[in-house]
């Protein structure tokens, strides 16, 4: 059972809250450290498991850099600016994907395309430990997340490819990250807010007018 609850402001203390957790953890041992959403498996509700481990630890640390709440708030332009590159990024892969497929099958072009990724993307568990525990304390669940939701979910969308446009592919493809907030608010009580209520409701009647063209 925990004895110390580590909870740290991620946008400016994950680094020194990383420390801490190391000195604490050789000092007391790993299992009576408990660092806020990191030690947390996935697929578990974190909103029940903080309440329960907060309510066992005995010392609450709160870790917090040397900026004020305006100047992190200043950061979301930033986070904007990335997802919507992450959203290009994705339509380029649509279109390429598309194209590709005029002269290679889509289960050898699904492979090629994955195997770079996980290449391109393996140095991240170098540099970063945080990674490493969670995934390792949760393989099964990496294993799922791998053959499932990624490798069979994209072979079917790269064969879906050689049948419709790649716009409408693309739009289609949006229902994944609206059942992911419908999850969150439904799973782990997240707050989807107006804007993102009227996001959605704007997605759906994309998707219903693309139905009906069909």
């Amino acid at each position: 059972m925990a004895s110390v609850f580590l909870s740290y402001r991620r946008e400016d203390a994950r680094a020194d809250a990383g420390r801490l957790y190391d000195r604490l953890s050789a000092r007391l041992g790993a299992h009576k450290v408990f660092m806020d959403i990191d030690d947390i498996t996935a697929g578990e509700n974190f909103v029940e498991k903080l309440k329960k481990t907060l309510g066992q630890c005995n010392h609450l640390l709160l870790v917090i850099g040397p900026r004020g709440p305006g100047e992190i708030a200043g950061r979301s332009g930033l986070g904007a600016l990335l997802a919507l590159g992450a959203g290009l990024s994705y339509a380029v892969y649509a279109v390429g994907t598309k194209r590709l497929l005029a002269r290679a099958a889509p289960l050898p072009l699904a492979a090629a395309t994955f195997t770079l990724a996980a290449l391109l993307i393996t140095p991240v568990l170098l540099i970063e430990p945080a990674v490493r525990r969670p995934l390792a304390d949760a393989w099964p669940l990496l294993v799922y997340l791998g053959v499932i939701p990624t490798a069979l979910a994209y072979i079917f969308f790269t064969v879906g490819l050689r049948r419709v446009p790649a716009t409408t592919a693309g739009v289609v493809s949006l229902l994944e990250p609206l059942t992911a907030t419908t999850l969150g608010v439904m799973v782990f009580g997240e707050s989807l807010g107006a804007l993102g209520m009227a996001g959605a409701a704007l997605l759906l009647a994309a998707l219903l007018l693309i139905a009906r063209a069909v």
